[in-house]
């Protein structure tokens, strides 16, 4: 006999048939009163611990399908077994050793090599194409983004601080980027009186591509990146994420916002 594991303290009935979907074995007992769940009795499902019978139901499982199997399988799956014992544990043959092998690209660069030069540039492109996704959010795959935890951000943190950065003391004209000294070009004066509040409210605090309403978190972005140009058409309501977004693959936002922008605000 079994009680029901709801809770209810009654013995639990013998299944007429199988259900692997319900855990219901033909003969044996089942886990629930028909009508009887955890939530019913008091007991919520974060509570109700079903592992054992779980456990329980995948050995009968197993045995049942090592009755079925013929002397070749079982064989094979004992081999399986005794291989897998013997590979834990094991040191590698090759542990410490170096086998003295020279990368093939080692001291070539792009601009020497065709080899390279064409793999950045595939590289590159398939970064590219990636970032002109709206939904990605980096990594390698589309749609899944970086999780790390606080404690390895710490520690990537801690690898590229001080001297240990390859940028360290590498400003102004030492720097891969110096554009000659280029100061930051401000926003017209009619853009921070006028237009930004505007636009806000002709797009009602909503990010045009996410759809994210935020009265006071949404940023006005010029889709042709000129500031100075302060045509309405050329302007578009978007949240900090999507906007951070534009900063790569510009000639595919300015077409996507260019035609967003058209669709909606046509006459």
């Amino acid at each position: 006999m079994k009680l029901c594991e709801c809770g209810c303290g009654k013995p639990a009935p013998i299944a007429k048939r199988n259900c692997p979907g319900k855990g219901m074995v033909k003969g044996e007992p089942c886990r629930f009163i028909h009508g009887h769940n955890g939530v019913k009795h008091g007991m919520t499902r974060r509570r109700c611990d079903h592992r054992e019978y779980q456990q329980e139901w995948a050995r009968k499982k197993r045995a049942r399908v090592k009755e079925a199997m013929t002397t070749e399988g079982r064989i094979a799956v004992e081999t399986r077994k005794v291989a897998s014992r013997f590979a834990k544990g094991m040191t590698p043959w090759n542990k410490g050793k170096k086998t003295g092998q020279i990368p093939w690209s080692k001291g070539m660069t792009k601009e020497t090599d065709e080899r390279l030069a064409l793999l950045s540039t595939k590289v590159s492109e398939s970064v590219k194409e990636l970032w002109k996704n709206p939904n990605y959010k980096g990594g390698n795959k589309l749609g899944v983004s970086f999780n790390l935890t606080d404690e390895q951000r710490k520690r990537y943190s801690e690898r590229f601080r001080g001297e240990k950065n390859p940028m360290y003391g590498m400003s102004r004209e030492k720097s891969p980027v110096w554009r000659g000294g280029v100061t930051f070009i401000p926003y017209p004066f009619e853009y921070g009186v006028r237009w930004r509040k505007e636009i806000k409210e002709r797009d009602f605090n909503t990010c045009q591509v996410c759809g994210v309403c935020r009265p006071r978190g949404v940023h006005v972005h010029h889709i042709d990146y000129n500031k100075e140009n302060c045509d309405p058409l050329n302007m578009i309501t978007l949240c900090p994420p999507c906007h951070g977004k534009t900063k790569k693959g510009r000639e595919y936002w300015k077409e996507h916002l260019t035609t967003l922008n058209e669709r909606r605000l046509a006459p």
